[in-house]
């Protein structure tokens, strides 16, 4: 499964699963990002409609396993460059704190002015909070990991700052403000409204970030996986979307109370299999695409709300949203529309990686991790070598 037995190299496994699970949070958001703004239809409502089932067959799937998905991926990543900036004798800490403390100023402009439904905030605090485990082993990850599923609720305090459960200006507290801008203190009161939710997801998502951390630690992608980690893949991804169904059919079931590990179950079966299916010659092909996606996964997924905040009306209610001027069409009509827009990204991402080494917010964000300009244009003779490999 490696690219190259070179440590410095890719691990190309890991950029098609981080392309998969891009489009897995896509299509769970997509309902939002096209201005549809419902909760969940559940089978129990009996509405017959084609786009009805189709919205409930998706969400049955991957609402609330596309997020863990990623965080799993997110994991791994944060082991990657911790690992090679210790080869490197670097301080690894002050690295990923600064890409954390980028990603978490990226994901709050994102909240508040692109799209409300933000996941980058949430990541990057889970990350913060990471730095305390990123340097143990597989088995102390796995047992921590165990630990915060064990101790998670939804919201271990509630975070209000006025004392008496109600949002505050807080550009009161910041009298160095010039003239108090009315542009910053209204981003600060945003980022006060969201704060205990976004607190909250991090807090249910830290268990899946050091799932991920374990399994690079094993050595999961480093081995070679055969049909039983297709099986595995297959009885796991089964066992969860089953289960997911009887609970949102409000069928009662005593042994399905803990439904986190059910959303997770999906979460593994759906890397169990795409491992399976990336190793195997007759459907490589299948999966290779979405690498183009996970190697400049930030840029794809700003674009994804970017193009639907300013296109769809109420896609969101931050500022971009004031742009947009297409009324919301049936999740029958969108869904095409964001599967036909995701293997957009894929191409375009697959003509961009042919002539640059990063997507245009992974330089900015590389950048300020490492402290450096890094190189953003490949030279010529290599765009050629990427070329003829992309098409062979």
């Amino acid at each position: 499964m490696l690219a190259n037995e070179n440590r410095n190299e890719r691990i190309i496994s890991l950029d098609q699963l981080r392309g998969f699970a891009l489009l897995t949070i896509f299509l769970v958001n997509l309902n939002q990002l096209g201005g549809i703004q419902r909760d969940t239809m559940f089978w129990t409502y009996k509405s017959f409609t084609l786009s009805d089932r189709i919205f409930e067959i998706v969400n049955i799937i991957f609402a609330n396993s596309s997020r863990p998905l990623f965080a799993f991926m997110f994991g791994i990543t944060m082991v990657i460059m911790y690992d090679r900036a210790i080869e490197r004798q670097k301080n690894a800490y002050s690295i990923l704190f600064r890409r954390m403390l980028i990603l978490l100023l990226v994901g709050a402009m994102h909240h508040i002015w692109i799209w409300q439904g933000d996941i980058l905030f949430m990541y990057a605090m889970d990350g913060l909070i990471l730095l305390l485990f990123v340097s143990m082993s597989a088995w102390p990850l796995f047992l921590f990991g165990l630990l915060a599923i064990c101790l998670y609720q939804p919201a271990p305090f509630f975070v209000y700052l006025d004392g008496q459960g109600g949002p505050i200006d807080l550009s009161q507290y910041f009298l160095l403000l010039p003239g108090r801008n009315p542009f910053i203190s209204n981003v600060l009161n945003g980022l006060n409204l969201s704060f205990p939710y976004q607190f909250s997801q991090a807090t249910q998502h830290l268990s899946f970030f050091l799932f991920g951390m374990a399994a690079y630690r094993a050595k999961l992608f480093h081995l070679k996986h055969g049909i039983i980690t297709g099986v595995l893949g297959v009885i796991l991804l089964i066992t969860g979307i089953w289960t997911k169904y009887q609970l949102n059919t409000n069928i009662d079931f005593p042994f399905l109370n803990q439904t986190i590990f059910w959303h997770f179950s999906v979460s593994l079966g759906l890397v169990f299999l795409f491992l399976y299916l990336s190793n195997s010659t007759r459907f490589s092909r299948f999966t290779q695409p979405f690498e183009w996606v996970g190697k400049i996964s930030l840029t794809h997924y700003l674009m994804q709300s970017i193009v639907f905040s300013s296109i769809f009306i109420s896609a969101s209610f931050s500022l971009l949203g004031k742009l947009a001027f297409v009324h919301p069409v049936p999740f029958v009509v969108l869904l095409p529309i964001g599967l036909a827009f995701f293997a957009l990204q894929m191409w375009v991402g697959k003509l961009w990686l042919q002539h640059f080494y990063y997507g245009p917010f992974e330089w900015i964000w590389r950048a300020g991790t490492y402290w450096t300009i890094p190189p953003m244009r490949r030279h010529p003779v290599e765009v050629n070598r990427t070329v003829r490999e992309t098409l062979s």
